[in-house]
């Protein structure tokens, strides 16, 4: 009798826990997943990138499947999903998905699964978590759900699905594999820390899309996948901005009027690092910018080792940068720092970071290069070169080098970053101070900071490149991170 039983017992365990009695198998899921997931067409570019911030009933394969989707004209693609928050519906993306779009109207477009194709406009976006919020100009139906954020950590090994759109070719393709690693800190500009490595394969044309778990929930946003130093794909290590931070910066950029909310500061915080013998020096205050929170507390500590931020130490300009983020303005930060031998702790009280003091850091970067000279009032980005210059080839980058005599010019700055010979990914357009203060905090923790300017007076537009380093010697990589 007890034999029956425990067997009894053992087939009702088997049939509420087999196929044919769970709430939800992964086809299921995944055909539900398919219907907020967008492709995002970009139409129109401009020439630079732009520094945001300092992405029921239907039969759902047959439809998403029965036709190629038509991105005739597109110039850029890339992947996204479906938010809904307060009763309003976004797309989210990757920022380098739209970072080159044109602001005229009809430059971006999200197609759904039925390849309906729907005008959005950029409502926000984010360069350095790699982030951006699109509006529609007409809120989708009902026939579009929303993906909703997983609520809890991801765990190692948990199976996750990516989905999206790679290549622009292979829309709703979803590729399986295991959360393989968490908290992992990235070398690039866009997106440093807060990613989730997967083996889901992604590749060019999945950025945006969503890392979804078993029960259909986005576990991560998917921005990168890992590329060797001699360019070979690693198909097994991708990486998701993971879900809980995601979540927090979408309602920040929806709240306040497309921007992160930052702490502003107003110190530069270094490290040197040598490449011939891979050393690494300690972290220490380098810079306080002029009429800053920081100016009257930490000037006279320029120079000393900083060991601490607000109880917890520090290693690396990265691990200052992931300890600041998390600090809401208003709130107290406390650097310790080792003054000849002495321990000493000051606390500095931040402010919102806003185009004011992207303007100071501008102005203040610009004078430690010792080459230009400004109107300090000018919104625009002005400068004049105070040097009688050379043209000169410096790392296949052409560049400006002074030769001793004085002669002042007046330039536009027309975009700064880091220039590369092969793409411009990390050169952004410069209009305003403000524009340049973002892509100088972006782009700084290079070690170098690349200016394009065109003379006022040249008719031909003449763009001419000007490289600076933060160390004041080429051959020195000093890694500064403006805050």
């Amino acid at each position: 009798m007890r034999n029956r039983l425990l067997v009894g017992l053992l087939l009702l365990f088997c049939l509420a826990h087999g196929p044919g009695w769970s709430q939800t198998t992964t086809p299921d899921m995944l055909e539900n997943a398919i219907t907020s997931v967008v492709t995002v067409g970009v139409y129109q570019t401009d020439v630079l990138n732009k520094v945001y911030g300092f992405r029921g009933g239907l039969n759902i394969p047959e439809k998403a499947y029965e036709k190629a989707l038509d991105l005739t004209g597109t110039e850029w693609t890339g992947s996204g999903f479906l938010y809904e928050y307060k009763g309003r519906k976004y797309a989210i993306t990757n920022a380098h998905v739209i970072e080159n779009a044109s602001t005229e109207d009809s430059s971006v477009f999200v197609f759904m699964y039925d390849r309906s194709k729907h005008m959005v406009k950029v409502l926000g976006a984010d360069s350095f978590y790699d982030i951006a919020v699109l509006e529609f100009a007409q809120a989708p139906g009902t026939a579009y759900p929303a993906m909703a954020f997983k609520q809890e950590p991801a765990r190692l090994g948990e199976p996750v699905y990516a989905i999206g759109n790679p290549l622009g070719e292979f829309p709703y393709s979803v590729s399986e594999g295991i959360i393989s690693g968490k908290n992992r800190v990235r070398g690039s500009f866009k997106g440093k820390f807060g990613f989730l490595q997967s083996t889901a394969t992604i590749i060019w044309g999945n950025s945006g899309g969503p890392l979804v778990d078993q029960k259909g929930k986005v576990a991560g946003i998917n921005s990168q996948i890992e590329i060797t130093s001699n360019g070979y794909i690693q198909p097994q290590i991708n990486f998701a901005l993971e879900a809980g931070l995601s979540e927090r910066l979408v309602r920040e950029l929806i709240d306040n009027r497309g921007r992160v909310v930052r702490t502003y500061l107003g110190v530069g915080l270094a490290q040197q690092y040598d490449g011939y013998s891979a050393m690494t020096y300690p972290v220490y205050l380098s810079q306080v910018v002029e009429n800053s929170p920081a100016a009257n507390e930490l000037i006279k500590y320029i120079g000393s080792p900083l060991t601490h931020i607000n109880g917890e130490a520090i290693a690396s300009v990265e691990q200052a940068l992931g300890i600041l983020e998390a600090i809401k303005p208003g709130r107290p930060v406390e650097f310790t720092l080792q003054v000849f031998g002495e321990v000493r702790k000051v606390s500095v009280t931040g402010r919102q970071l806003d185009d004011a003091a992207l303007s100071s850091l501008a102005s203040h970067v610009l004078r430690q290069s010792q080459f230009f000279s400004f109107d300090q009032d000018a919104p625009q980005a002005i400068v004049r070169y105070n040097h009688r210059t050379t043209l000169a080839m410096q790392d296949n980058l052409m560049v400006i080098k002074p030769t001793g005599n004085t002669e002042s010019a007046t330039y536009q700055v027309v975009a700064a970053g880091i220039s590369s010979p092969d793409n411009n990914t990390d050169f952004y357009k410069v209009v305003t101070m403000a524009e340049l203060g973002s892509a100088i905090r972006l782009s700084s923790m290079s070690g170098a900071l690349d200016l394009a300017v065109v003379r006022t007076d040249d008719e031909f537009q003449n763009v001419v490149n000007f490289r600076f380093f933060f160390s004041g010697d080429e051959n020195i990589v000093m890694s500064t991170l403006f805050y």
